[in-house]
């Protein structure tokens, strides 16, 4: 598998992803960072055609929020492009059934949500508290001052 880096343009470019829906705070927060110049890590995607990209599920890191956060600022995403082997057809394959069949998606049609509508306590409250201090641990320190621009530091005890 050859690896390459470059950034690409998400109004040019159909990145897919596999998780929805994905947290509004969360990218407010990677936003927050973009517009300040803070070093956001790469993502790694698969080339699967001319302008067309899926996160790569191999990575440790999907990179969901950061490319719809790069997507919203209308900034170039760092990635990482993991190009598949000609041997590797089968993956190939395996991707582009899972966009065909509807179970990935244009990164600009995942809905986000509010965390703020979830009750305390609740499976939905339990899930996005988790994430949210899973990015906090991998250093997306803005997450705190958006907390407090939404209010969210009562919801978050």
């Amino acid at each position: 598998m050859e690896k390459s880096e470059t950034y690409l343009d998400l109004r040019k470019n159909t990145v897919y992803g596999w998780e929805t829906p994905k947290d509004l705070i969360l990218v407010e927060a990677l936003r927050e960072g973009i517009k300040q110049g803070d070093k956001i890590p790469r993502v790694e995607v698969i080339y699967l055609q001319e302008e067309e990209y899926c996160l790569d599920r191999s990575s440790k890191n999907g990179g969901h929020y950061r490319a719809i956060a790069h997507l919203l600022e209308g900034a170039l995403l760092s990635v990482k492009i993991n190009f598949l082997s000609p041997l590797d057809n089968s993956t190939w394959i395996t991707y582009k059934k899972e966009i065909n069949g509807g179970r990935m998606f244009p990164i600009n049609t995942i809905p986000l949500i509010d965390p703020r509508t979830f009750k305390k306590g609740s499976e939905n409250w339990k899930l996005w508290k988790e994430s949210y201090q899973d990015h906090l641990a991998k250093g997306n320190w803005r997450i705190k001052e958006i907390a407090k621009k939404f209010n969210l530091t009562e919801l978050l005890k």
